[in-house]
């Protein structure tokens, strides 16, 4: 492998583009369903935790498929990741098959949830989401893969290229065939189905490192433990995330009414934005410190994260420096009434959130380099139960919905501390590790 630093560099900045237009894509669609009713805008934004949780779907079976590739070619062992990627297929249309057996419930999922209001819109949207999401699965499954053999510029542009797809379909379907909020799912659906034949191209006709070999489709135990060793974590991760999300609308709903929900659904979608280099710079982090920790390289893989640390604080104190001088055009820009509220709130408290979120996001990813994403589960189970209680404690203390924000810092403060400590903590054991395995060769 080259110099760590280069190779991050080469991957981070086309994943980054990714994620950026990504998440101007996300908001954009949105902004499409807001014009035209508030109860389109409310439906499409509490559908909007299981539409993420789809797709992180496709992302975790990748990442956990991208772990163990990115560990067997920095091994040398490049049989087990041609091996890798078939079962990484194998698990995703697994998954797809458990998720249209949840159609006939979402329903009774959205009244359990307290989110009864505008249901038929919501459904509009959710079914056919639910229905067709292999579409959403496999493009982030194939983008985890490439990357994991060096290549991020091929699925960057792929994606980039389905994302303005979308864009171009959302208000001709939206508007002109009248089809509202269920023309926003049939534009996704679509537009994800074409990017997801070109990735299936790539694979089919050997353009790849890696491609797929039918002679290494016989099932492995192991190799199926160790995608989702990483994947499973990941996935619970996600869905622990999502129901925060669903607590979190049902806590503004009572506070502040669906403008609540309008207001959290926007701003989270503006924050996506905001972190586009982290989640860059956390991958690129993950696809080199993988390979690095496969070759044992600890002290190299030490001094890495903690560039990409630095790297990735500069950046995001720049980035909230210029969101706060600007912030008001950028929420101005929805018709939907108090709307602005919010940016006071991210204003204020805005330099503390992302000095945590650099931390936490670095300090998963290299956790999933290691293989290790258990760990990561578990920190997140005490991030989310962290956050319901503050919430819910702050709620009877603070008026208008004001005890997410302040429950959601300080929970991030606390987990980005014990985070730190924990990864201090694995690279001394691995030192410890390779010094002792060093002395017994002796």
């Amino acid at each position: 492998m080259s110099s760590p630093k280069k190779s991050f560099w080469k991957l981070a900045i086309p994943i980054l583009c990714f994620v950026l237009f990504s998440a101007v894509y996300g908001l954009i669609d949105l902004y499409w369903v807001s014009k035209l009713d508030a109860q389109s805008f409310y439906a499409v934004s509490v559908s909007l935790p299981l539409f993420t949780l789809i797709c992180a779907m496709g992302d975790s079976i990748g990442q956990g498929t991208n772990s163990l590739m990115s560990r067997s070619i920095g091994a040398r062992d490049y049989e087990n990741a041609y091996r890798a990627i078939f079962h990484g297929i194998i698990i995703c249309v697994i998954v797809w098959f458990f998720i249209m057996l949840c159609v006939p419930f979402l329903d009774d999922l959205l009244i359990f949830a307290g989110l009864n209001k505008s249901i038929d819109l919501t459904l509009r949207y959710l079914v056919p989401t639910f229905l067709f999401s292999i579409f959403f699965i496999l493009p982030n499954f194939f983008s985890e893969t490439l990357q994991s053999e060096g290549d991020s510029k091929r699925p960057t542009i792929i994606i980039i290229l389905g994302n303005i797809l979308n864009l171009v379909l959302d208000p001709i379907l939206i508007f002109y065939f009248n089809l509202g909020v269920g023309g926003a799912a049939y534009s996704t659906i679509i537009s994800s189905l074409i990017t997801t034949m070109i990735f299936i191209y790539l694979y089919a006709s050997k353009r790849t490192k890696v491609p797929i070999h039918f002679r290494f489709s016989k099932l492995n135990r192991h190799v199926f433990y160790e995608i989702t060793n990483v994947a499973f974590p990941n996935f619970i991760i996600d869905s622990l995330f999502c129901t925060i999300s669903v607590f979190i609308n049902g806590v503004l709903i009572r506070d502040l009414g669906q403008i609540g929900v309008l207001l959290y659904s926007t701003s989270i979608k503006i924050q996506d934005i905001l972190i586009t280099p982290l989640k860059g710079y956390g991958r690129g982090l993950m696809c080199v410190s993988a390979q690095l920790f496969g070759s044992r390289k600890i002290k190299e893989l030490k001094e890495f994260y903690l560039y990409v640390l630095k790297v990735s604080t500069a950046t995001m104190m720049v980035i909230y420096i210029v969101f706060i001088i600007f912030r008001d055009p950028i929420y101005y820009s929805f018709s939907i009434w108090g709307m602005e509220s919010g940016v006071k709130y991210i204003a204020i408290f805005g330099t503390f959130i992302i000095l945590t979120r650099v931390f936490l996001v670095m300090d998963y990813k290299i956790i999933d380099a290691f293989g290790k994403s258990y760990y990561n589960l578990v920190f997140t189970v005490i991030f989310i139960f962290l956050q319901i209680a503050l919430i819910s404690i702050l709620d009877f203390i603070i008026p208008y919905g004001s005890s997410v924000l302040i429950g959601i810092l300080i929970a991030q403060v606390i987990m980005t501390i014990a985070y730190e400590v924990f990864i201090m903590h694995l690279f001394k054991k691995f030192e410890k590790e390779i010094e002792e395995n060093t002395l017994a060769v002796i």
